[in-house]
């Protein structure tokens, strides 16, 4: 499942770029496993300017790079994460 996480920036500019990644995954066979996660964090350099970042977290390593080429369109820095596993909810 991958889970791209918006960090830094205020929930209207966040649910906007959310907005952006859907559309971009739209239609691709695993877009009904992909979440996007708003958070509500201040992100700041040294000098106190923003720095907003996305991180992807994804479980199935087979679409990484694809993810990621998609993502560099939106101009932010992205960190990655590979997660040794997803266990999903049971019931």
């Amino acid at each position: 499942m991958p889970n791209v996480e918006i960090h830094g920036l205020d929930k209207s500019a966040a649910r906007g770029v959310r907005k952006q990644i859907f559309d971009m995954f739209a239609g691709g066979s695993y877009v009904d496993e992909m979440v996007v996660t708003i958070c509500p964090t201040e992100v700041t350099d040294a000098k106190g300017v923003s720095q907003p970042f996305l991180r992807l977290a994804n479980s199935c390593q087979a679409h990484t790079g694809e993810i990621i080429e998609r993502l560099k369109t939106l101009d932010m820095d992205i960190e990655r994460f590979e997660l040794a596993e997803f266990i999903p909810k049971t019931g």
